[in-house]
């Protein structure tokens, strides 16, 4: 996808902005706006799929498949078998973008949720600045990664 750099970018923002104690509020509430942003992107990339034609798409799909199993009985050359295996993948990602299309809209919708009562809490000042909630734990500075666990 496009947008996986600006979902990295605003996760690893809100890591690190996370670990300063600088007006900390103002902070994550400003992560949580860009978070929200690149969910409501993400979102909006989604739902510019043609439903109606991707429906078409899946029908004929399942049409010309029956059509194969019923009428080709014996084998076929390389050439053949090389096309139609082209068409049974793309058929297939086809029908799981249509199943996965309504998952990703209901876990997003879920997130931007999510994200909006926790910048409510975080501007309502109701988490704990000091509080372990939502944070990393930190390494001792002798430990790596050869080394030792956290």
């Amino acid at each position: 996808m496009r947008n996986r750099p600006h979902i990295f970018f605003a996760t690893m923002t809100f890591l690190f902005t996370a670990c300063s104690n600088d007006n900390i509020y103002t902070q994550r509430s400003g992560t949580l706006d860009s978070l929200s942003g690149a969910v409501s992107t993400l979102v909006t990339e989604i739902k510019k799929a043609d439903t109606a034609m991707l429906q078409r798409a899946t029908t004929r799909f399942a049409y010309y498949k029956q059509f194969i199993h019923q009428h080709v009985h014996d084998t076929v050359n390389r050439y053949e078998a090389d096309n139609l295996q082209h068409f049974y993948e793309g058929g297939r990602k086809l029908e799981d973008f249509v199943k996965n299309r309504a998952t990703l809209m209901a876990r997003a919708a879920l997130i931007s949720s999510q994200l909006a009562r926790l910048k409510t809490d975080i501007v309502n000042g109701a988490i704990d600045e000091g509080s372990s909630a939502g944070t990393w734990p930190k390494k001792k500075a002798g430990n790596d990664i050869a080394g030792g666990g956290v």
